[in-house]
């Protein structure tokens, strides 16, 4: 089965990518199981060796040593890890992990609640066209996604609705009772809002930042544009109208990078948003979540409805990723000759190669088998990656911060106050947060300067080891006289050019039978 693997095309493509990438995967799988996982294993395994040595009526060991053959297979495997890459990048996943799913997400739901807080008493169209301002700012910030966005216009912009019909509407209304007409008004205005969000928020990512990012050698380089994947991508989104492929890689794509990397590859606009108009019905869903939300003190029945719309919108998210990944990867392979056929960006080539340079330098000169790698940035990296993966586990497994939605009040918090969102627990992850991420940082600094210095030595013994030897003298010129005496001289000239100053012996007069040689093969 593993020969058949390899003659897979994905294979062969996974085959291809460098170390670094597949640093990044063992870092997530360590992040994810592997720091209990693996120590499980080979403690399982030591003690099955011990087993088979210590009772007669087991198996016999199979494999000298501490650990089964498994066994022994993973750790020689673990030993050739290039484990300060990888415990780095793991630090990467915390961060990412921390930054989008915990601190962010609670920072976005207690803004928005304040904003609905302090939105409450003016007209509809003022709270739609403030609420668009603002979310448009959300959208121009790479790491906020637009779901929150949307979610919040649709609390806030039903509430005001409601408000302006009813100003006592949440005392009025009572469990089981008909949800308002103005509800739906307003539940309509936040999803049309949040639509034309998105299309504004395209617009002004792709032309005002990605068109402006794609003069900059170092960020075409980021976004790989010489990569097949790169050139299948655009090869999608340059297709006229509406299409399969398209809109899942403008609807399925996370909202800033995918609509800055458009003005980076100088797409067509009006066709991007063409192809982000199906992203209505998913806007639609999760503003229906925000509006759900308000409702959901007044029965069971919206509580579940938020739950289940929430997940349908996140699994028509999920598919439409996936569906792009899909595309991206038939398309590559399908025109790979083509692809492979159009012009390079040559400056992004000798960007790379520069790059690869000192990426190769740090990998090399941070590896703890390579000589002068001081104890202390281990310790470093090994603490930092501690921290942030406890601080990640925690978020999960305690309760960091009171249960708290847009709909509410910032009031309704303990102490009343937006400290009070965060519980004893959720300093602990904080403090684990903040301190994990400056070792990390300074791990960083101190693996930026090996590089330098790895790669100025690099440079140093290559150009000593390529350097030209120095021009051989020329030959010696023979002179040799034949007669009664035989005189050798010898001179500086080139063979077959005449010499700089005739030889005694050429200055004498020879007699008839002398001959004079310059031919050093013959002498």
């Amino acid at each position: 089965w593993l020969v058949q693997a390899q003659s897979l095309p994905i294979y062969r493509k996974l085959a291809s990518y460098s170390e670094g990438f597949w640093d990044y995967v063992k870092a997530f799988a360590l992040w994810g199981l592997g720091w209990l996982a693996i120590p499980t294993f080979l403690a399982l395994s030591a003690a099955n060796q011990a087993a088979r040595k210590a009772l007669p009526f087991t198996l016999p060991p199979d494999a000298p040593g501490l650990l089964t053959a498994h066994g022994a297979q993973l750790w020689a495997r673990l030993r050739t890890w290039h484990w300060a890459s990888v415990i780095s990048k793991t630090t990467f996943w915390s961060l990412a992990y921390l930054i989008l799913q915990v601190i962010v997400m609670q920072l976005v739901v207690v803004f928005f609640a304040f904003l609905n807080e302090a939105l409450s008493d003016f007209h509809t169209g003022v709270v739609c066209a403030i609420f668009a301002g603002v979310g448009l700012l959300m959208f121009m910030i790479p790491i906020i996604p637009g779901v929150p966005v949307y979610i919040a216009c649709g609390a806030v912009i039903p509430a005001s609705t409601m408000s302006q019909a009813n100003p006592d509407w949440s005392d009025d209304m009572k469990p089981g009772d008909e949800v308002p007409k103005a509800f739906w008004v307003g539940l309509v205005y936040a999803t049309l809002v949040g639509f034309a969000l998105k299309l504004t928020a395209v617009a002004l990512e792709q032309e005002l930042i990605g068109r402006q990012f794609g003069n900059y050698v170092a960020v075409r380089s980021f976004i790989r544009i010489n990569s097949l994947e790169m050139r299948a991508t655009r090869r999608i989104l340059r297709r006229p109208g509406i299409n399969t492929a398209k809109c899942a890689i403008l609807v399925g794509g996370p909202d800033w990078p995918t609509s800055v990397t458009t003005g980076i590859l100088k797409l067509n606009l009006l066709q991007m948003l063409l192809g982000t108009t199906p992203i209505l019905p998913l806007i639609a869903a999760s503003t229906a979540a925000g509006g759900m939300q308000l409702l959901k003190t007044k029965g069971d029945l919206y509580d579940s409805i938020t739950v289940i719309v929430t997940f349908l919108s996140f699994l028509a998210q999920t598919a439409s990723t996936l569906l792009a990944m899909y595309f991206i990867e038939r398309t590559s392979t399908q025109y790979a000759a083509e692809l492979a056929a159009e012009p390079p960006d040559e400056e992004v080539l000798a960007h790379d190669e520069r790059q690869a340079a000192f990426s190769k330098a740090q990998r090399d000169g941070t590896n703890w088998s390579s000589a002068g790698v001081p104890l202390w940035p281990k310790v470093t990296i090994i603490a930092s990656a501690l921290m942030l993966a406890g601080a990640c586990y925690l978020s999960v497994v305690a309760t960091c911060f009171e249960p708290f939605s847009v709909s509410q009040r910032i009031s309704d918090l303990p102490g009343g106050t937006v400290f009070g969102l965060v519980r004893p627990m959720g300093w602990v992850v904080i403090g684990l947060f903040v301190g994990g991420w400056v070792l990390r940082y300074i791990y960083r600094r101190w693996a930026v300067a090996r590089a330098r210095s790895w790669l100025r030595a690099s440079t140093v013994d290559a150009s000593i080891s390529d350097a030209s030897p120095p021009p051989p003298p020329p030959p010696l010129e023979l002179e040799v006289v034949q007669g009664p005496r035989c005189d050798v001289y010898v001179s500086d000239s080139p063979v077959g050019s005449p010499t700089s100053s005739p030889s005694p012996a050429a200055s004498r007069a020879a007699p008839p039978d002398i001959s004079v040689s310059r031919d050093v093969s013959r002498v």
